[in-house]
């Protein structure tokens, strides 16, 4: 079987069975089923020694990561509507405005800087979850 033409066109030919008492398999299965992965992608992953979570905290994450990047677009439009008043103001010399708005602006970008440190951060709990405890 180790030169039959499906075997060498296989992206994972190799099989690889055990045995379990009642238990162990109960035991495996619940976590394969928490997880949302079929049994392969679970034994695989294990394998290659990435943490493995549930399903909810995989998407608690998500609705986490989406609602970040909501908050970030709406933060981009508020500086560009902010950035099209200041040139407006300062093309018409009405400084106090446009100190205004610089104060604004400045708020806008410490915005900015607080969602990128939260980026930063989901983004490397992401990675410490997919490594080997």
């Amino acid at each position: 079987m180790e030169n039959s033409k499906w075997h060498k066109n296989r992206k994972r030919p190799r099989v690889v069975s055990f045995r379990m008492n009642e238990n162990e398999y109960e035991n495996l299965m619940d976590k394969v089923i928490d997880s949302g992965m079929n049994r392969q992608e679970f034994m695989i992953h294990l394998t290659n020694g990435m943490r493995i979570g549930t399903k909810e905290e995989a998407d608690a994450i998500r609705d986490l990561c989406n609602t970040v990047a909501d908050m970030n677009r709406q933060l981009k439009g508020m500086a560009n509507n902010l950035n099209q008043l200041a040139k407006v103001a300062n093309a018409a010399g009405e400084l106090p405005a446009v100190a205004a708005i610089s104060g604004v602006q400045e708020q806008v970008k410490d915005m900015r800087e607080g969602i990128e440190k939260l980026w930063e951060y989901l983004r490397r709990m992401v990675a410490e979850r997919h490594m080997a405890p």
